[in-house]
């Protein structure tokens, strides 16, 4: 019974983590975000940006500059060999994968029922 409790509050966390970055990523001058340089010609970032999206950028050779994909459903993808990819993951689409964990780990850990609904008792005949 504690381990479903200490499952479904971890998948519970992690749901709370991506409504409150969803949420913080619209304030006004807000930007977190990191950088890896493996000084080997590969860089990868990333971003939470001000519009509610994540910017994943991974840079393989020397660019000029960078130009955003568009986007559909908030999603995008591009790509430029020899120099870049840069991809967009709208922040609704974690927490709705964080939110289906959510349910799923919510019905497979549940008790299960031991008869087929409420007892019912018969008065006895006196």
């Amino acid at each position: 019974m504690t381990c479903q409790w200490i499952i479904r509050s971890l998948v519970i966390a992690l749901l709370c983590l991506c409504i409150a970055g969803w949420v913080l990523s619209y304030l006004p001058d807000t930007q977190v975000g990191f950088h890896y340089d493996n000084n080997k010609g590969f860089a990868l970032g990333a971003s939470l940006e001000t519009n509610g999206q994540i910017h994943l950028i991974g840079f393989t050779g020397a660019f000029s500059s960078l130009v955003p994909p568009e986007t559909w459903l908030g999603f995008g993808f591009l790509k430029v060999p020899h120099s870049y990819w840069y991809a967009i993951i709208p922040f609704w689409f974690p927490t709705t994968l964080a939110a289906t964990l959510l349910w799923l780990t919510w019905r497979t850990t549940r008790p299960k029922s031991v008869g087929q609904g409420f007892p019912v008792e018969t008065k006895p005949q006196t």
